[in-house]
């Protein structure tokens, strides 16, 4: 997955200043939002190329926009998952 210049230029940013547990959140919420796509396409043969192409857009997108604010992001993403429900 290759994140933007931006992106890693506030993970170092943030892992100078310690704040490492900022970052390990992103890796949590990008976590808790694939894994979901994951378990529910569960036979691997139907898994084709576009299906990791899509995962891979999902995951360095949500990644962007946790960088940029992460309050934001989060309360947007609750808002989408009070609609699914």
């Amino acid at each position: 997955m290759q994140l933007s210049n931006h992106f890693v230029s506030i993970v170092k940013q943030y892992t100078k200043s310690k704040k490492l547990s900022s970052v390990k959140d992103w890796f949590l919420t990008v976590d808790g939002m694939i894994i979901p796509y994951l378990l529910i396409e569960s036979n691997e043969v139907l898994r084709g190329a576009s299906y990791y192409t899509e995962l891979n857009t999902v995951a360095r997108k949500s990644f962007e926009q946790l960088a940029q604010n992460y309050g934001l992001f989060i309360s947007r993403l609750k808002k989408m998952k009070k609609f699914i429900r």
